[in-house]
């Protein structure tokens, strides 16, 4: 019992240091930037949109299916983003179905190891609309990509010479607290790697993520989805969160009545 009190008393230090250290560092102090040398042009950087359809699939076609879901299991061994996506900081596993619209962003259908709901992230954002948006993002990044307001290409060759790709959601490449930046590394169209800040969490974190592998989607011929997805804390550190997408399929809808479960 002893034992069990100290182990329980440790969690609860982390869980506590980890949430004041979010706090106080969601400040421009400690802002961070990708470090990737001189950009090129957008056009150059464009020509990574052709050799995407070519491997996933075309993003139009992909945004006029009616749904999807994708059935995941997850890995998080960071307490601390256990604790951003809402789960219980002593539970590193767990089952997720993600169900949405692909010409609609932020509107959810789940199952969340046996709870089921509903969520509309346009709206209010918890901790476990943060995990779907998440988890969405990293599988349909595919046929986002040309979506992104200011793309450009990067003149310095990545891992294992494959190609980057500069992405932000703002005007111009400068750091900000409100948009991440993002450098997505591409091989052949194939994604190898994505390297990207973390503002949702705080200004000062940089993650790499390999993916490896692709699924196929039931009911869409020609279109593939990345098999799994690794976030570390910089190339080839600790693993924060890991996704391994076990079945991807079309279906009618996502079983939700907006603001009901399904």
């Amino acid at each position: 019992m002893a034992a069990a009190r100290m182990g329980a008393g440790i969690v609860g230090v982390v869980v506590m240091v980890a949430t004041v250290g979010f706090a106080v560092f969601r400040t421009d102090l400690l802002l961070s930037r990708l470090e990737v040398g001189p950009l090129g042009s957008e056009a150059d950087a464009d020509r990574v949109l052709p050799q995407l359809a070519s491997a996933y699939g075309p993003a139009d076609a992909w945004r006029a299916l009616p749904a999807v879901e994708l059935e995941l299991v997850g890995e998080v061994p960071f307490v601390p983003a256990r604790l951003l996506f809402g789960m219980a900081p002593t539970t590193p596993h767990t089952a997720l179905t993600v169900r949405f619209e692909p010409g609609r962003h932020g509107v959810y259908g789940y199952v969340q190891d046996g709870v089921r709901g509903c969520a509309d992230t346009r709206s209010e954002r918890d901790g476990r609309g943060l995990l779907l948006d998440s988890v969405h993002h990293l599988f349909t990044l595919p046929f986002s990509v040309g979506d992104v307001p200011f793309r450009r290409s990067v003149s310095t060759a990545g891992p294992d010479g494959s190609t980057g790709t500069f992405l932000t959601w703002g005007d111009d490449p400068e750091p900000t607290s409100a948009f991440d930046q993002v450098v997505l590394w591409t091989d052949g169209g194939r994604i190898a790697r994505m390297d990207t800040t973390g503002r949702d969490v705080a200004p000062f974190i940089v993650a790499a993520v390999p993916y490896d592998g692709t699924a196929e989607v039931e009911g869409a011929p020609g279109f593939l989805l990345p098999h799994t997805a690794t976030i570390q804390r910089g190339p080839g550190g600790s693993i924060v969160h890991r996704w391994e997408l076990r079945r991807a399929r079309v279906i009618d809808d996502i079983g939700c009545i907006l603001g009901t479960n399904p």
